[in-house]
Parts: C-alpha cells; structure tokens; sequence
C-alpha cells in the first residue's frame, strides 16, 4: 500500500483450507514483525486447543519457520470463554509487537508482552476498555484494530 492505494498483492504459499480441517480452527489474530527481521509474520490461533503458532515469513508469501507461544488460551483452561484475540499493539514500546486479548464478558482488554521466543514477559490489563462506558459493547472490538498503534498498559 502507498496512502490508500493498492500497489502490489502477495499470495501466500500456505492455504488454509476447511476440507484439511484447518478453518475455521485455525485464525489468523494479528500481523506483526515477531522476530525482528523486519518482515510481518502471520499468528495463528487454534480455537480448539487455545495454542498460538507464529508463522514466520520469507517477505515473499513463503513461511520460513514457525514457532508456538508457551502460553495457551484455550477450552481445557476456560480462558476462551471469555478472552478473545483481539489484535496487536507494541504495549511496552519495547519495538515488539504484542498481542492483545478482549474479555468478552467485561469488556477488559489485556497484553500478552512478546519479546519473540516462545515466552510472555507479562499479560498487563490495559486502561483501555470495550464496554458501554466507552459506547463499545463487549465483544465488538474488531482483530488488528489496535494493531501497530501504541496501546496504555
């Protein structure tokens, strides 16, 4: 994109497809450059299990590895009940994008700080907040909308 002009499209290597069981259990959350390469990778929720797998990319639609997040927001945990994705934002200002998660329920909204391994440096609860106080019903918040914005822990 350049302003809002289309410049060029990418498609990706990698499909996911329903007849390989893959959607609608595995979504796309947010896009981000993870490890610091200065190219956007793709992070993948499996709405089955609660894992999160980072997708990292070649910059030319290829994925080049992949690595899980040690945290998991899942059934088994009932964290999915009410802890959705809801996008990414570079929480800490520490360069690394991190992901955000709305509680569906309350209308919170959390972090889970990236540092790009495997591990969280902290899951803060954000003064940001989707509930009707703020005309943003629970559960509205759209995936990316904060997404390369700074966010308040």
């Amino acid at each position: 994109m350049n302003g809002g002009q289309i410049t060029s499209t990418l498609t990706f290597a990698h499909v996911c497809r329903v007849s390989e069981g893959c959607w609608p259990r595995w979504q796309v959350i947010a896009i981000g450059d993870f490890n610091s390469d200065g190219i956007d990778d793709l992070f993948w929720y499996d709405t089955q299990t609660g894992r999160v797998n980072v997708g990292m990319q070649d910059g030319r639609g290829k994925q080049k590895a992949a690595q899980w997040l040690a945290k998991v927001c899942g059934p088994s945990d009932g964290c999915s009940q009410n802890w959705k994705p809801a996008g990414m934002a570079d929480v800490n200002q520490d360069g690394t994008g991190d992901l955000l998660w709305e509680n569906v329920t309350t209308g919170e909204i959390s972090a889970w700080l990236l540092n790009g391994t495997d591990r969280i440096q902290g899951t803060p609860s954000l003064s940001l907040r989707c509930d009707s106080a703020a005309g943003c019903p629970p559960g509205s918040l759209p995936v990316g909308i904060l997404r390369n914005r700074l966010a308040t822990p």
